[in-house]
C-alpha cells in the first residue's frame, strides 16, 4: 500500500506539472515548492499535502509586536518620574519605565513578578537602586462598547477585589530576589476603568471579549515591602505555635490551607521560616529568628548612565 500510494502521488505530480509550460508565471512562482514536494512523496501522498501547505504558507516578516501600553500605565510612569525626560529611559541595555526624584529605577509591573526576574537581578547586582510599583486594583469599573472609540454599551463594577495578601500568589515566583537591600516592593493599589468590546467569533477557552484600554481613576495608599518583617505585617502578625504546619497557618490568617502552603513556601524560601521536621506527611515550619539586612551605601549609589527614549 505505501509504494501504491507513493507511485500515486507521483503521477499526481507529473500530471500537475506536464500542465504547466516551462516558463509558466504559475509555476515559477512555485518554483522553490517542487524540492520539498519530491522528499515528502517518499514518505506518502499525506505527508506529501503537509509538506506542500507548509510551503506555500511562508510566516510573514512582521515581527513580533508588544502589547499596548495601557493609560493606566502611562499615567503611572509620569507620576512616579521625577521630570519628563526620566521617562522611558535606557540603563544597562534595560528599558526602565521611570526614574524618581531619588534617582531610583522605577519599574511599574502590571504582569506577574516571575516575568521581571532576570532584569531585576541584574540591575540590583550592577548597584541600581530599584522599586517595583505592583498596581493593585481595587475597584475597577468595566465599560463594554460597541467597537474601539464606539459608544457605551453597558457599564458595571467588577465584583472583584484584591486584598494586600494576595501578593503572595506573585512573590512565590519572585523569591530569588526578595528580600534585597535596594528593592523596595511597592503594592499601590488604584481604581480604573477597562474598556473592552465582546468578540465577534466567541470561541471554547477564550474570554468572551477583548480588553482595549485601561484607565486611571484615583490613586490610594501603597504598601511597601523591603524586609521579611514587611511580610510578617502583611499577614498581621499571626499566632501560630513553636512548630506549625500549613493548617495552622491557614487557621491564623484565615486562607484556605491551599493558599496557607504558597505563604508557607513563599516565607521558608525568603528566610522566614526553616523546616525543623515533619508530623507524619506534614511538614513542620518554626519562624526564623529576626534577619537584619545589610543596610546599603548610600554615599556610594552608582549612579545611573542613562538615555532618553
Amino acid at each position: 500500500m505505501k509504494y501504491e500510494s507513493t507511485s500515486k502521488a507521483r503521477h499526481q505530480v507529473a500530471i500537475g506539472s506536464s500542465s504547466h509550460k516551462k516558463g509558466s508565471p504559475d509555476l515559477e512562482s512555485r518554483g522553490d515548492v517542487i524540492p520539498s514536494l519530491t522528499y515528502a512523496i517518499a514518505v506518502g501522498t499525506r505527508l506529501a499535502r503537509f509538506a506542500t501547505l507548509s510551503i506555500l504558507i511562508k510566516p510573514s516578516n512582521c515581527g513580533y509586536k508588544n502589547a499596548m501600553e495601557t493609560s493606566l500605565h502611562n499615567a503611572l510612569k509620569r507620576h512616579f518620574a521625577a521630570d519628563s525626560e526620566s521617562v522611558e529611559v535606557t540603563v544597562d541595555d534595560f528599558r526602565i519605565d521611570a526614574i524618581d526624584s531619588d534617582g531610583c529605577l522605577v519599574e511599574i509591573q502590571h504582569s506577574a513578578l516571575g516575568s521581571i526576574r532576570r532584569k531585576a537581578n541584574q540591575l540590583l547586582e550592577s548597584g541600581y537602586y530599584l522599586r517595583i510599583i505592583k498596581p493593585w486594583i481595587q475597584c475597577k469599573w468595566i465599560e463594554t462598547l460597541d467597537r474601539p472609540n464606539g459608544e457605551l454599551l453597558r457599564r458595571r463594577k467588577s465584583p472583584k477585589k484584591l486584598q494586600s495578601i494576595d501578593i503572595f500568589r506573585e512573590l512565590i515566583h519572585f523569591t530569588n530576589v526578595f528580600p534585597h537591600p535596594r528593592l523596595t516592593l511597592e503594592i499601590l493599589l488604584v481604581d480604573c476603568i477597562e474598556q473592552r468590546i465582546d468578540r465577534v467569533n466567541k470561541r471554547w477557552r477564550r474570554k468572551q471579549y477583548q480588553v482595549l484600554d485601561q484607565h486611571l481613576i484615583k490613586l490610594h495608599e501603597s504598601d511597601c515591602l523591603r524586609e521579611i518583617d514587611d511580610l510578617w505585617r502583611l499577614l498581621d502578625n499571626p499566632a501560630l505555635p513553636e512548630s506549625f504546619d500549613t493548617q495552622d497557618l491557614a487557621t491564623a490568617v484565615g486562607q484556605p490551607r491551599w493558599f496557607a502552603q504558597q505563604i508557607a513556601y513563599t516565607l521558608q524560601r525568603c528566610n522566614a521560616t526553616r523546616r525543623v521536621g515533619k508530623r507524619g506527611n506534614t511538614i513542620l515550619y518554626q519562624v526564623e529568628p529576626k534577619v537584619i539586612l545589610p543596610k546599603a551605601r548610600s554615599a556610594k549609589t552608582r549612579t545611573a548612565k542613562t538615555r532618553s527614549a
